[in-house]
């Protein structure tokens, strides 16, 4: 009576639809002790002492390529000794906004055509770094700028950072090689795309993990 029918649910983008190279098994990051006299506690203890030792770091705004400042500079103390300058970063004017906003929606066409393998290596690539080469550095400014203990810091900014990069990739490789029952008078598909627009992120200030998530959760799947 009604014929053939298709069923389409949007949510990211229809290039989509091709075949995934591989599934993605994600494993969790191994939480390193830092037992006094290990090697992973020693390189820790000569990031925090440069960290400490070149501080005030400057924070920039970002924006495409361009690293920015503005007339709206801004301090972050250390949380344990307010006398000290952790970091100069700025506010960003509403130019600069408005700039930042275009430069998502000029990239988001190619970016959301580009296939979803070639965004997860980026990911994973990001989640290598973290686990090795930029482990300590990414404790050693938790540690300082969030008054985190060495522990705390591990399983936020190393651990629980690089299994939300990994895990999103393989919950999203298994999203994709979803396909819905068809019957013999009708077929069901799932379309997936980007959101319209653009997207922003308001990460809380005291979790590193929460805030690499917000931030690149998103783009993955296409979004700019």
């Amino acid at each position: 009576m009604f014929g053939s029918y298709c069923v389409c649910r949007c949510v990211l983008k229809w290039q989509y639809q091709k075949a995934i190279s591989r599934p993605f098994k994600a494993v969790n990051e191994p939480v390193l002790l830092y037992k006094p006299g290990s090697m992973e506690r020693l390189r820790l203890d000569s990031t925090l002492g440069t960290m400490k030792l070149t501080a005030p770091h400057r924070v920039p705004i970002c924006i495409g390529s361009s690293e920015l400042s503005s007339e709206h500079p801004r301090k972050q103390v250390w949380p344990f000794e307010h006398s000290k300058t952790l970091a100069n970063f700025y506010y960003a004017s509403e130019e600069q906004i408005n700039s930042a906003i275009q430069s998502c929606l000029a990239a988001r066409d190619s970016w959301s055509r580009t296939s979803f393998d070639e965004r997860a290596k980026i990911f994973l690539k990001a989640a290598d770094l973290i686990s090795n080469e930029h482990r300590e550095e990414l404790l050693a400014s938790t540690i300082l700028g969030q008054a985190k203990t060495i522990f705390q810091a591990e399983i936020d900014a190393a651990a629980e950072l690089a299994d939300f990069l990994r895990f999103n990739v393989q919950f999203a490789s298994e999203a994709l090689l979803y396909r819905p029952i068809n019957t013999k008078d009708a077929i069901n598909k799932v379309v997936y795309r980007p959101n319209e627009g653009f997207w922003a992120a308001i990460p809380p200030f005291n979790f590193t993990a929460i805030a690499g998530n917000l931030v690149s959760a998103p783009a993955l799947m296409g979004n700019a």
